[in-house]
């Protein structure tokens, strides 16, 4: 926001204190910040792509270094479960969730 347009913001705001509306500097305040609202959405909304591109590309990176699968032994009984990398990485796992993974064949 540059100079004019805070000493715009102001003028209608004290306008407003006095029981005064300026219908047009009112509409033209709501228009600038609508425009300024869905440019910063329309950034975001770039970012995020480009935030979800760099997690695929880093998790994809990290399942070839570490392999598909990771054996997961739970350690109250000893048993082990296939465990996707991915998995681990993106949900963590916790030993109720073992469960719905199969058992490691040697």
């Amino acid at each position: 926001m540059n100079r004019d347009e805070r000493k715009e913001r102001r003028e209608a705001l004290e306008d407003l204190k006095d029981g005064y509306i300026n219908i047009d500097r009112w509409k033209r305040l709501l228009q600038r910040d609508r425009l300024f609202l869905e440019s910063q959405a329309y950034k975001c909304r770039e970012r995020l792509k480009e935030l979800n591109t760099e997690h695929d590309e880093l998790v994809n990176h990290l399942v070839t270094q570490f392999g598909e699968f990771k054996k997961v032994v739970r350690m109250t009984t000893g048993e082990a479960f296939k465990v996707p990398t991915r998995d681990i990485i993106e949900k963590g796992i916790l030993e109720q969730d073992l469960d719905q993974y199969p058992k490691w064949e040697d």
